[in-house]
């Protein structure tokens, strides 16, 4: 089930008002799929830790959004992580939302 925080940001990547890259979570104005929950997590006030990897969300946002793991892997092998949907498969925003969603049980926990 997706808390409040996740439901917030698949709002976020369905609205239109994030631009869309590839291999960091930000960068040149521009961010991938967990990026944009990281933002939304600092602008609500979560103290973020910084990862030393740039296409990993730290665990302060992996907590604030719900999700399984850093790089918003699913509990089953047979669906590709949010890292994977954004960068490997090219979705867009809006599509990763719709497959997030649809397949909820298996990328949120309850905290």
């Amino acid at each position: 089930m997706l808390n409040e925080n996740a439901k917030l940001w698949l709002e976020a990547l369905e609205s239109g008002k994030f631009l869309q890259r590839k291999g960091a979570l930000y960068k040149d104005g521009k961010y991938c799929c967990l990026g944009v929950g990281k933002q939304l997590a600092e602008d609500a006030g979560v103290k973020v830790s910084e990862s030393k990897l740039n296409w990993f969300i730290s665990d302060d946002v992996v907590n604030w959004l719900g999700l399984i793991d850093n790089a918003g892997c699913a509990l089953s092998q047979d669906l590709p992580s949010c890292v994977a949907l954004n960068d490997d498969m090219g979705k867009t925003f809006p599509e990763i939302a719709a497959h997030l969603r649809e397949h909820q049980d298996k990328y949120f926990v309850q905290r």
